[in-house]
């Protein structure tokens, strides 16, 4: 058995000169050329049957280009997601965390320059007023009554950690399963 080394997809149609589009059907050819091998694709529309000194060929599709990709979400998104969780009385204890989240990202502050004066310690207050850094919107949040131990504090975290992350489409073509391919196929 002979071992032959086999280029990755071209991604392009010989016979038409042109490029393949991402979902399109092609044929891979290998010829050898003396001791050389030479791979070149053909889309499945241009496709007659393998040419005369054609030592393998196989079938395969272009993977499509868009994969899922994560990205940090902008502190624009996470406000808009707070004033959301704002108008939701079960998301309280979740506006809260986001809006101090927002408070260190310097993009919400405290309405009241001195939120823990000794007047707040005596006659606690349930709520805590945030304002826009930006604009002079200002937005009142419910302080949770959470403790460490509290199981929807790990509720309300996971959440929060789910906002954090954005996930979109975003164009890409990995050809790894392509020549993984090829290399199986031209083996056998």
């Amino acid at each position: 058995m002979q071992d032959f080394s086999i280029t990755r997809c071209t991604k392009k149609c010989r016979l038409a000169d042109r490029p393949l589009v991402p979902g399109e059907s092609y044929y891979s050819v290998v010829v050898l050329r003396g001791s050389q091998t030479s791979r070149f694709d053909i889309a499945s529309e241009n496709w007659k049957g393998p040419p005369e000194k054609a030592i393998a060929w196989w079938q395969s599709q272009m993977p499509l280009k868009k994969t899922l990709i994560e990205r940090p979400t902008s502190n624009a998104e996470l406000l808009g997601r707070f004033v959301e969780t704002l108008d939701n009385d079960a998301q309280s204890p979740l506006a809260y965390l986001l809006g101090m989240l927002l408070v260190r990202r310097k993009v919400l502050q405290f309405s009241d320059p001195k939120p823990l004066s000794t007047d707040r310690i005596q006659n606690p207050v349930s709520s805590v007023t945030l304002k826009s850094c930006q604009t002079d919107d200002e937005y009142d949040v419910v302080e949770p009554d959470l403790n460490a131990s509290d199981l929807r504090l790990q509720v309300y975290q996971a959440a929060l950690s789910e906002m954090l992350v954005t996930n979109t489409l975003a164009d890409c073509c990995s050809e790894e399963n392509e020549a993984t391919d090829a290399t199986n196929e031209a083996a056998a």
